[in-house]
């Protein structure tokens, strides 16, 4: 028997109103955002639930709120009861009788609970199929694949910054050429540094 011992969540937000980035008429500033949470249990295989929800920008602290608000119904909770009976599941976050004031049928409570139910479904695949096991060496590859994120994501920095994206609409063509060239040069770069850094690009390629 095991039971969840952690709920953490994460206010995730990127700036992407400054570029304008993903707007359209009826969203003029978005900053694409996500309220996280993460399920952890007292098990010794690892396993974890994952789940988000996505908002874009103002109020995305008043979500991960909502996400801790339903803390206390599967925090201390024996995983397999609740894994069990999904549906049973549900309806306990669902019905609280003083969050029920706020939803569950539309608004902040809806999505909340669809984070939780999501990272509680995720949680129920990994330990059914034990599609995952924690094995040695991951903490070497993650500090690997950080080193290549953060150059590639330098080099989208620069571009960002040297470039007039705004200003090439007018030349669509050259934006376009742009573009490709620096997210190819993004990607080169990033494998480039994964060699550099001792990771066997052939890895990438096992099924």
């Amino acid at each position: 028997m095991s039971i969840i011992t952690e709920i953490e969540t994460f206010d995730i937000r990127f700036p992407t109103s400054r570029d304008l980035d993903g707007s359209d008429a009826m969203n003029p500033d978005p900053d694409y955002s996500a309220a996280y949470l993460v399920i952890r249990t007292d098990a010794t295989d690892g396993h974890e639930g994952h789940g988000f929800v996505f908002t874009i920008g103002r109020g995305n602290e008043v979500e991960t709120a909502a996400i801790n608000a339903l803390r206390g119904h599967i925090l201390g909770a024996d995983v397999e009861t609740l894994l069990e009976d999904m549906g049973a599941t549900w309806k306990l976050l669902a019905h609280d009788s003083q969050l029920r004031w706020l939803g569950p049928a539309k608004g902040v409570m809806h999505m909340a609970i669809g984070a939780v139910v999501n990272a509680l479904w995720l949680l129920a695949g990994l330990i059914r199929r034990g599609s995952y096991k924690p094995e040695p060496g991951w903490g070497k590859f993650i500090l690997q694949v950080a080193a290549g994120t953060l150059v590639l994501a330098a080099l989208l920095a620069w571009g960002s910054y040297y470039f007039d994206w705004i200003g090439l609409r007018a030349h669509r063509l050259q934006r376009i050429g742009l573009l490709a060239a620096l997210i190819a040069g993004a990607g080169l770069l990033y494998y480039a540094v994964l060699a550099a850094v001792g990771v066997r690009l052939r890895s990438f390629m096992r099924r």
